[in-house]
């Protein structure tokens, strides 16, 4: 299925190790430690590879690199006043604008995450960029248990922790957080990951309390909170920060859009604003290509031509000339606004959507193909997950892998520029038997690393 793709190998040194131990027995052990971590997905193991990706030495600046210029550029884009038209080509983008006036309400300093779904093409060198897929700035899962998946390989395979590398998303959170938080309010819907977020926050020396988003709505709708430019103030306790995990999704933001709009209003300081779900409209690449020249310095527009992937917002000529033509292999069909691969199409599907007598081009946009790199897999964990499109058929073999680079930030919105961005965890997904990766869809987690003697500390800013 697979055999055009690049194959991606693992280090010599990495290969030897795993030859040389009882993989069998140690899969085992690897499984329960996952299940003490909880690293589960609707209440069971998330499908993990015991075989991981290692990340070549040079290619990890790269990486950096990518998710350092991509932030800057997706910050500049919302702090600049000429580009309100450019931000406003999706529906729910128009609804923020007009309804809720967000960019009328930017924060003076943000502070947050975001997820960059990236795929490499080919041999990893830093000459050829990961591409950039989509840009997940709110509703972007997994920072959590990531790192504890990582944790676990090492724990049940120590004779590869002097080789290989990985960070924790909550760390880096909570040292930048700390420098304007002691007390932050994470608002969170139902069971995630969050609560190992804030439990690494807080070995910054940052106070998180975790609060359910039903909770927080009724309170906010009751006016049991004290919403200001100051903080948030809830049961004679008063919080720096809200952190945002909850309301996130386009269908939340709809649903308790009273509730969003009362904190945009209020300038209430979030890690992860509401205002940043403007940069995740998966057509903004294509409009950002008239006003790269505006926002861009130096060579990142000719670095951003390697990383940018050709990307059209869809219009009913555009879609009668994809089927006529007969080029719908060369690309993929998105919904602008839509997470976790639910409204992503691919060759039949895609025509068979598109000839739907109820579809509406103007809320999809098509993006060029490409072939992801292919990595082996030796899957534990749970075929059957509750709620999933798809099983877990092949337990054993290779599939394609995407790239999720997760980034944070501090950015001056005073004087529009990024103070602060640091690569701060790295996921990879794979799937022996679709393009889809997502584990909802028959995918699986491989434990993505970094070869130790890569110092990021000095590549980071």
């Amino acid at each position: 299925m697979f055999e055009n793709h690049y194959h991606e190998q693992l280090p010599e040194s990495v290969e030897a190790i795993l030859e040389s131990i009882d993989c069998e027995q140690r899969k085992k052990s690897f499984y329960d430690l996952l299940k003490e971590f909880k690293i589960k997905y609707h209440g069971v193991v998330i499908p993990t590879s015991f075989l991981p990706r290692v990340i070549p030495l040079e290619y990890a600046k790269t990486i950096d690199k990518t998710a350092k210029t991509l932030t800057k550029i997706l910050l500049r884009t919302l702090y600049c006043d000429e580009n309100k038209e450019v931000l406003s080509n999706s529906a729910l983008n128009q609804h923020f604008i007009k309804n809720h006036k967000v960019l009328d309400h930017l924060p003076k300093f943000l502070i947050g995450g975001v997820r960059y779904d990236l795929a490499v093409e080919g041999h990893l060198h830093k000459n050829n960029p990961p591409k950039l897929l989509e840009v997940n700035m709110i509703d972007y899962g997994g920072c959590g248990w990531i790192p504890y998946t990582q944790k676990a390989f090492l724990e049940i395979v120590p004779e590869l922790q002097p080789l290989l590398w990985y960070t924790h998303f909550g760390h880096h959170l909570g040292e930048l957080l700390k420098e304007r938080a002691k007390k932050i309010l994470m608002v969170t819907p139902g069971e995630t990951d969050d609560y190992l977020t804030a439990k690494d926050i807080m070995t910054k020396g940052v106070d998180v309390t975790i609060i359910n988003d039903e909770t927080f709505i009724s309170a906010v709708r009751k006016k049991k909170l004290i919403c200001s430019q100051k903080g948030i103030d809830l049961k004679n306790q008063h919080y720096d920060f809200l952190h945002m995990r909850g309301l996130s999704t386009p269908e939340d933001m709809q649903k308790y859009e009273d509730v969003i709009h009362t904190l945009i209003k209020q300038e209430v300081p979030i890690c992860d604003h509401f205002a940043t779900v403007l940069l995740e409209d998966k057509g903004l690449v294509f409009d950002l290509q008239e006003v790269l020249p505006l926002i861009t310095k130096r060579n990142e527009d000719y670095f951003l031509e390697k990383v940018f992937l050709k990307t059209e917002r869809l219009t009913h000529k555009r879609a009668k000339e994809l089927l006529k033509e007969k080029s719908l292999e060369k690309f993929v069909l998105k919904h602008s606004n839509k997470h976790y691969s639910e409204g992503v199409y691919f060759d039949a599907n895609m025509k068979k959507k598109l000839l739907n007598q109820n579809f509406t081009p103007a809320l999809w946009t098509i993006q060029e193909k490409v072939k992801l790199n292919v990595c082996s897999v030796d899957v534990v964990g749970d075929r059957e997950i509750k709620g999933c499109k798809e099983r877990i058929k092949n337990m054993k073999g290779e599939g394609v892998a995407d790239l999720a680079v997760y980034a944070i930030y501090v950015w001056d919105g005073v004087e529009k520029k990024l103070l602060a961005c640091k690569t701060a965890g790295l996921l990879s997904r794979c799937n022996p038997q679709s393009y889809k990766v997502n584990v909802s869809y028959g995918g699986c987690i491989l434990p993505l690393y970094v070869e130790k003697s890569m110092d990021l500390s000095k590549i980071v800013h």
